[in-house]
């Protein structure tokens, strides 16, 4: 894959706890990890269902090269002005790229 297939501009959010809420919680912030090209590629759409409702799930397959930052489960890829959590992340198999797999 050379550099040409990254064409797409994403943004990678984390968040962090910052403060106590005075009510037995904490704050949570979202807060932007980097801006990075990557190449976005809509995978198959499903279906799942929960206690009688059906939601629709559109997963992305997002790459990017490996190394910019540090990445977790559960932190937010902006695409498009969409958000998308990540569900899966991996490396291929010469550390050159990474691969989230996340869905809206």
């Amino acid at each position: 894959m050379g550099i040409n297939a990254f064409r797409d501009r994403v943004k990678v959010y984390g968040f962090t706890a910052d403060a106590d809420d005075g009510i037995g919680g904490t704050t949570v912030t979202k807060t932007l990890l980097g801006e990075f090209w990557a190449k976005v590629e809509m995978d198959r759409g499903g279906r799942t269902s929960e206690e009688r409702t059906v939601n629709n799930v559109y997963p992305v397959i997002v790459t990017m090269r490996a190394g910019n930052i540090d990445i977790n489960t559960n932190d937010i890829i902006e695409h498009k002005g969409k958000d998308y959590t990540i569900n899966s992340i991996q490396t291929d198999n010469y550390n050159r790229f990474t691969i989230c797999r996340a869905s809206n």
